[in-house]
């Protein structure tokens, strides 16, 4: 019997802390959260943690779309996407490449009933080899005075034998930017 009250109450407070605000954990840094559902850091003071999706856009760079907010209710994370966000968008172009924001993982983004990938996200998809794309977000990085950033991935194009004007622009900005 104290077996099955055991097993019980632990299978019910797994269900209940699943999606909690303890998942969120915020250690990831913008280009590692590309492509991904994130959630911003909230002020002590405020009650709701915002949320979007980050992606390239091949013309402006690294991007936020906002989505609403998580509130927790009951411990759990629960979406609320206010009127705003229901027939608008909120679209950031992303400047500050040392904010930490915590990614949800596939699980979480399936409870949350968030569409993986969103289907919008197709409009951003680029045309060019994945080479180009690696030069061009190299290029956006270099211009927003994050060649720390960006020189990685240059170094990563050169040794895979893509030598290009553009890279070499690129890798010589870098260079002199450090």
């Amino acid at each position: 019997m104290k077996k099955i009250f055991i097993s019980s109450f632990l299978v019910l407070s797994i269900s209940m802390f699943s999606q909690t605000v303890t998942d969120l954990k915020f250690d990831s840094n913008i280009i590692d959260s590309e492509n991904s559902y994130v959630v911003l850091p909230k002020k002590e003071k405020d009650t709701k943690y915002g949320y979007g999706f980050i992606y390239f856009d091949e013309m402006a760079g690294y991007t936020f779309r906002s989505l609403g907010d998580l509130v927790i209710e009951n411990g759990k994370l629960k979406v609320v996407t206010d009127e705003f966000h229901k027939s608008s968008m909120l679209i950031s172009r992303i400047g500050n490449f040392n904010l930490k924001t915590a990614k949800l993982n596939d699980d979480l983004v399936k409870k949350l009933n968030l569409e993986s990938p969103p289907k919008w996200l197709e409009n951003y998809k680029g045309s060019k080899s994945e080479n180009e794309k690696i030069l061009n977000r190299a290029s956006k990085l270099n211009g927003a005075d994050n060649p720390q950033l960006a020189l990685p991935k240059l170094l990563e194009l050169y040794e895979n034998n893509f030598k290009t004007e553009a890279l070499y622009f690129e890798l010589i900005f870098s260079y002199n930017a450090l």
